[in-house]
């Protein structure tokens, strides 16, 4: 199994589950002691299922400010080389109106 935490957290409620089933039925113990045990386990299951949901809202929080910071620098490179290729053709439309200037201008002489 890899990593991942929906596998780790399904794996764990599985556990959880198995065991307190397991648990009932074999138990040498009174029903209420067997009781506190399985509510005990359940508390234990669901504070590591806490701590899992914490990790796991951390790392994509953190992921999405990564991602967030990485478009931002595009979108600045992408503004940068649209106002550059913009300055180059507004230099080379005044080049050719200047030119087209200059040749209306010999027409009329």
């Amino acid at each position: 199994m890899d990593n991942n935490p929906s596998n780790t957290l399904l794996a764990l409620l599985a556990g959880v589950a198995i065991g307190a089933g397991l648990g009932i039925l074999f138990a040498p113990e009174s029903g209420e002691k067997t009781r506190r045990k399985i509510k005990d386990g359940v508390d234990e299951a669901g504070d590591e299922l806490h701590k899992q949901l914490h990790a796991l809202s951390r790392k994509i929080r953190t992921s999405v400010a990564a991602e967030s910071e990485h478009l931002s620098g595009l979108a600045e490179d992408l503004a940068a080389d649209a106002g550059e290729q913009t300055e180059l053709m507004i230099g080379e439309l005044e080049a050719r109106l200047a030119h087209l200037k200059e040749r209306l201008a010999q027409k009329r002489t």
